[in-house]
């Protein structure tokens, strides 16, 4: 009688961590919200020139390149990144795209041009 009280037991034992084991592990990841991503420092090299894009949260940026900036205003949702221009209010609508950890944003605006823009890391002090 001992024997089978040991038995059933391990039995149960055995059971119990057999269906502990049952629970999903799959992370859910979160998804990120595209203005939270956006915001910061980005550029790109053309002609061997460094062009800066900053992207700030209230929807305004700044590209610099050598001593000229330029400020205008952007737009952007789940699948679009507009450009405005506060003069006369012209947009130039594209599709956007983050990469590599949300360090690469790729621009392909309705004319037709790509740009691949690095995210600027700042500086630990």
């Amino acid at each position: 009688m001992k024997k089978q009280l040991i038995i059933i037991g391990i039995v149960a034992i055995l059971v119990a961590i057999g269906l502990s084991g049952c629970t999903s592990t799959e992370k859910t990841t979160e998804k990120k919200n595209p203005e939270d991503i956006i915001i910061g420092t980005w550029y790109y090299e053309a002609d061997s020139e460094k062009v800066n894009f900053i992207f700030y949260e209230n929807h305004s940026m700044c590209v610099s390149y050598g001593s000229q900036s330029i400020w205008t205003e952007y737009e952007i949702t789940e699948d679009s990144l507009t450009f405005i221009n506060p003069a006369d209010g012209q947009t130039a609508p594209g599709e956007y795209s983050f990469s590599d950890n949300d360090n690469t944003l790729t621009i392909i605006t309705d004319f037709s041009s790509t740009l691949i823009l690095t995210r600027q890391q700042e500086m630990k002090l």
